[in-house]
């Protein structure tokens, strides 16, 4: 009878697993307070306040972890301005789709991102692409049509905007696949914090409107609780391989979808849900396959 492995063994693995699920409650909350801070703000200030404020926090947080600032100097600087612009990008267009669908139902929407990856990666990255791969794509993206119910609900400018920014979030992923390749990921993750804050410095005072005190302290909310997201995620990328940690990643949808039910009264139709849990499903399996890799 082979001996069982010691429970200790597994420790750093439950540790980056409760990490995970912290830094999607975060995530969550993030997106309920973006969600309050865009109905009274210009989306492009509400953007560039974030990256800005979040700087200091970033690095005090990256000092906390680390001991010392991460190092600034990229083996592919180009790639890394990408990166950041395409994260920017993003991150707009999910403040726009917030203004018009249930947050949930956006970060359902954005959850296929990891497949339309899986889709590609096997060109652009030299990934294999097996049957389970194809398998899960299909799923997660019939999924997807079930959830935007194609001659309806996708006429909404908010699916059609959440569509535009799967694409947009799939770019950034792949991009940050091949920096992954180059520079560490605490150097990747502080470059991406200063050039964000650098190209929304370019359009954000454009649309300055002074915000109120309360306004603010949202801001400072924003920047606080996504730093503290971000950096848990790492944290647990330390401790446990990303193939554990990847299906975890979805309980963000479950916080999105808590938040935008205690904030905003969001609740989402059946549609949503099944065509939520095929995406989940599909995503999960894509992880199973990839951790059995």
């Amino acid at each position: 009878m082979s001996r069982r492995t010691p429970v200790t063994v597994r420790r750093p693995e439950f540790a980056g697993i409760a990490l995970t699920v912290f830094a999607t409650a975060m995530f969550g909350l993030m997106d309920g307070l973006s969600k309050m801070l865009v109905l009274t703000l210009p989306v492009p200030l509400v953007v560039w306040l974030r990256h800005l404020l979040a700087v200091p926090v970033v690095f005090l947080l990256f000092r906390g972890m680390l001991g010392h600032w991460p190092a600034l100097r990229s083996g592919r600087p180009g790639l890394q301005l990408l990166r950041a612009a395409l994260l920017v990008i993003q991150i707009g267009i999910a403040f726009v789709a917030f203004r018009t669908l249930p947050i949930g139902e956006v970060q359902t929407i954005f959850a296929t991102t990891p497949l339309l990856v899986l889709a590609v990666s096997a060109r652009l990255l030299g990934e294999p692409a097996g049957l389970w791969r194809v398998v899960a794509v299909v799923v997660g993206f019939a999924g997807l049509l079930v959830m935007l119910r194609p001659g309806v609900a996708v006429l909404r400018p908010g699916a059609l905007v959440a569509c535009v920014g799967i694409l947009v979030y799939a770019a950034y992923q792949l991009t940050t696949r091949m920096a992954g390749r180059i520079d560490p990921p605490e150097t990747s993750f502080a470059i991406q914090a200063l050039l964000s804050a650098a190209l929304t410095t370019l359009v954000g005072p454009w649309f300055w409107r002074p915000p109120e005190p309360e306004a603010w302290l949202l801001l400072l909310a924003v920047a606080l609780i996504g730093s503290l997201g971000h950096y848990a995620l790492v944290r647990a990328l330390a401790l446990a391989p990303a193939p554990v940690v990847q299906p975890f990643l979805y309980f963000h949808i479950v916080f999105a979808t808590l938040f935008g039910f205690v904030f905003f009264g969001e609740v989402p139709d059946r549609w949503a849900l099944l065509g939520g849990l095929l995406i989940v499903g599909a995503g999960l399996l894509a992880s199973w396959r990839e951790a059995r890799r």
